[in-house]
């Protein structure tokens, strides 16, 4: 018995290659895209500055109850492979990506520090 004979390659054609699956980067959250890979919070602190002791309120129970508060909202972003959660923080201007509790941490003290400066 001889297979060769029978089998034609041109019956069956090579499947075609599927591109890689990977995660969108835009996140649909409530009713909000956030669009952002950036991670420097120092510009976004410096673009987003809260205006009053309201705002700077607002933006600390948002980044301690990891909720969007006032109008700072938060996008679940995933997790690192850590297992740390991710978010996007978005202000007026722009977002920020959050992509580890020693980031949330750093932009509460910055928060911290800016109070005390500004006397809020």
């Amino acid at each position: 018995m001889q297979l060769s004979s029978t089998f034609d390659p041109a019956l069956f054609p090579r499947a075609k290659s599927l591109p890689p699956k990977r995660a969108s980067r835009v996140v649909r959250g409530d009713e909000l895209e956030i669009d952002c890979d950036s991670t420097d919070i120092d510009a976004w602190l410096h673009n987003n500055r809260p205006n009053s002791p309201e705002e700077l309120t607002a933006l600390r129970n948002a980044l301690y109850g990891r909720r969007s508060c006032g109008h700072y909202r938060i996008v679940a972003a995933g997790s690192t492979l850590r297992g740390e959660e991710r978010f996007k923080l978005a202000g007026s201007t722009d977002a920020v990506l959050i992509v580890s509790d020693k980031a949330r941490h750093y932009l509460l003290r910055k928060l911290c520090r800016y109070r005390k400066r500004y006397g809020f």
